[in-house]
């Protein structure tokens, strides 16, 4: 397996940030978007009273990645904040001695995975019928199909593989998308507020996907939901190989983040808009452009949950190395850390936009935000003087160069960065409004 760069900016190191998904938020010096039914830890609420039961959770845990062959020589899962502190304290991953930077943090073999593949032939008849998992290929709903496989496990309780992986998980988010209506309208931004109300309708087309093709499926709304909000936050995805030594860099999607935002925000499908996000999510996505020769026939596009890994909250950092073959996952560490540090990666260069609608944080620090300015150029043609005067001396600038340029969507809705400059796109388009005739 080679290594590849993954730039991650995901959960851990919020940085004045917002959480409302617990295990991804790290409280200082981050900001919640708001605390609404406590902070849960590992399916546990982190609290005085269930400290001893998170413990003796935690034990299990670690001994079931153990008997699973799971490798993390310099770490483990742990708590941070006041044990009585219900909002503040969160779970991340501390060193348990020195790590360097490019140290092995965590090996896991396959076999710890919980792994579906793209094609694969529906695997539990007994839970859902062939007629769903048919339809779900033609509407190519892989986030449905992997939430099922989770299900499917949960299902099966103690007698599941993954049962002691599956009850430490969060119970519970509280996402943008499962806020009112009233509620969103609150944070006086409407590209988050028709993201999250875009999140909202793909729930709810799921369970009615569930509901008409497989009635008998065992799974009410709440629980499709959480397991929907497990794929998007903890779901990495890659090609595998039946060769141990195939290489396999996987690639960081969040390109031009400002601009693929944009594309999210302003896609007229649910398919555009989950494409969209599919490239911009801190997925660590493998690109088959970067096969050997002769490579691409034999891989297969896999979607896995990755015991412990998916622990590690976030930092924006340049990249995070992760090593991804048919026989094992491997994560190397992107920094130095001492015993006893929080031991942080990156998960993409992802906007606090993204984040907040996905994992429930924002993060304070982060160089790769972008503000939406919805109606800029309306603003500006009511309000900007110098606008005016380029407008006046020649009209067709807006009817001609603008939409010719095809740059009339980036200054509409202008996209800025986190330092305050113009995205690339809106500076062009701002050039062709305001050049000297």
């Amino acid at each position: 397996a080679a290594a590849m760069s993954v730039s991650v900016t995901r959960g851990g190191t919020a940085r004045g940030g917002t959480t409302a998904r617990p295990t991804r938020f790290r409280p200082h010096p981050a900001t919640r978007v708001r605390a609404r039914r406590g902070v849960m830890t590992g399916g546990a609420v982190a609290s005085a009273g269930g400290s001893l039961e998170v413990d003796t959770q935690q034990a299990e845990y670690a001994e079931w990645r153990t008997g699973k062959g799971l490798k993390s020589p310099n770490v483990e899962v742990a708590y941070f904040g006041e044990a009585d502190d219900t909002v503040m304290r969160y779970r991340g991953v501390r060193a348990t001695s020195e790590v360097r930077a490019g140290d092995v943090l965590v090996e896991l073999p396959r076999a710890s995975c919980l792994v579906l593949l793209d094609d694969a032939d529906l695997p539990f008849p007994d839970f859902c019928t062939g007629e769903l998992w048919a339809k779900l290929t033609e509407k190519n709903k892989w986030a449905l199909k992997v939430a099922l496989n989770l299900l499917h496990e949960v299902h099966l309780g103690a007698s599941g593989k993954f049962h002691v992986y599956i009850q430490q998980l969060p119970t519970d988010f509280d996402l943008l998308s499962l806020w009112s209506d009233e509620e969103l309208l609150m944070l006086q931004y409407p590209p988050a507020t028709r993201a999250a109300q875009g999140q909202r309708a793909e729930d709810d087309e799921a369970f009615a996907l569930v509901r008409t093709h497989s009635p008998s499926t065992p799974v009410e709304k709440d629980a499709l939901i959480w397991a929907l909000n497990m794929v998007r936050s903890r779901v990495f995805s890659g090609r595998l190989t039946d060769e141990a030594t195939t290489k396999a860099n996987l690639l960081p999607r969040a390109l031009a983040v400002g601009t693929a935002f944009a594309a999210f925000l302003t896609s007229q499908t649910q398919e555009g808009r989950w494409v969209a996000v599919f490239v911009m999510l801190a997925l660590v996505v493998f690109d088959s452009k970067d096969l050997d020769e002769g490579e691409e026939g034999s891989a297969k596009l896999a979607y896995v949950l990755m015991p412990l890994i998916d622990a590690f909250n976030h930092r924006n950092m340049a990249k995070t190395e992760f090593e991804f073959s048919s026989q094992a996952f491997r994560l190397r560490s992107p920094a130095a850390y001492a015993q006893g540090d929080e031991v942080l990666i990156s998960y993409g260069a992802l906007g606090n936009d993204e984040l907040a609608v996905r994992y429930g944080f924002v993060d304070g620090d982060n160089t790769s935000d972008t503000f939406a300015y919805e109606g800029l150029l309306t603003w500006l043609q009511a309000n900007h003087d110098p606008l005016k005067r380029s407008l006046g001396a020649a009209p067709d600038r807006l009817t001609r160069g603008l939409r010719e340029a095809r740059l009339e969507s980036y200054v509409s809705m202008g996209v800025l960065r986190w330092d305050g400059a113009a995205d690339d796109n809106l500076m062009w388009g701002l050039r062709v409004l305001m050049a000297t005739p």
